[in-house]
Formats: C-alpha cells, sequence, structure tokens
C-alpha cells in the first residue's frame, strides 16, 4: 500500500546522498515523513516538526563533541513553532532593528559568560 509506505521501500529508492540524510533524521521525523499524508498522498509538510528537528539534531552533536571530549556543558532545549514566520511577509525596519539589537544583546550576555547555567 503506497499510502503508507514502508521505510525499506523509500531507503530503496534514495539516492546515496539522500539516503545519508534521511538516516540522519530522528525517528519521530522520519516517522512523520513516511506516514503523514494528506487525502492526495503528499507528504503534509506544515505537521512536520522542524523545530524539534533542530532541537534534536544540535542534541545528537552535542552528545557526541561531549563524548570525545570537546564540548562540556548543559543542552536544554525550549521548542518554537516556527511555522507563521516561515510563511509571513518581508520584515519591517522595525521588524530588522529589533531583531538585530536581541542579537546583539544575546551575544554581549553570552559573551560575558550570563547563560543562565
Amino acid at each position: 500500500d503506497r499510502s503508507q509506505p514502508a521505510e525499506q521501500w523509500v531507503v530503496g529508492r534514495l539516492s546515496t546522498a539522500s539516503h545519508a540524510v534521511f538516516t540522519l533524521l530522528p525517528d519521530a521525523i522520519r516517522s512523520q515523513l513516511l506516514l503523514d499524508r494528506d487525502p492526495h498522498g503528499n507528504v503534509q509538510v506544515a505537521k512536520i516538526e522542524s523545530e524539534r528537528l533542530l532541537g534534536e539534531l544540535v542534541g545528537q552533536e552535542l552528545r557526541a563533541r561531549a563524548a570525545g571530549g570537546n564540548y562540556v556543558g548543559k543542552f536544554s532545549v525550549q521548542y518554537h513553532y516556527f511555522g507563521y514566520e516561515g510563511r509571513c511577509p518581508p520584515p519591517t525596519n522595525f521588524d530588522s532593528n529589533y531583531c538585530y539589537s536581541l542579537g546583539l544583546t544575546a551575544g554581549a550576555l553570552i559573551g560575558s559568560g550570563a547563560t543562565g547555567g
């Protein structure tokens, strides 16, 4: 049944590069790609939790670095849904200046060791 393809069926049809990316994805994201379809059989992209994907991949990388002795610290992720922001109009000058200031302030806080940890 192609409405719910088995992972093996999909993996067998991927290019080498696509297979490498697919195997890096957390189980929950792979399941969303394989199973969640609209009535026309398309992947429901809006339901894929890209924010969770980014958080999990960062966590995996930091665990790997910690295991190699290249990272000492805590990692606690707080997810935020970016779906609406991804479909919004371009930022205004106010938006750009505000976010620039937020980033500059965050960088200054991190640089001074004020990370809350």
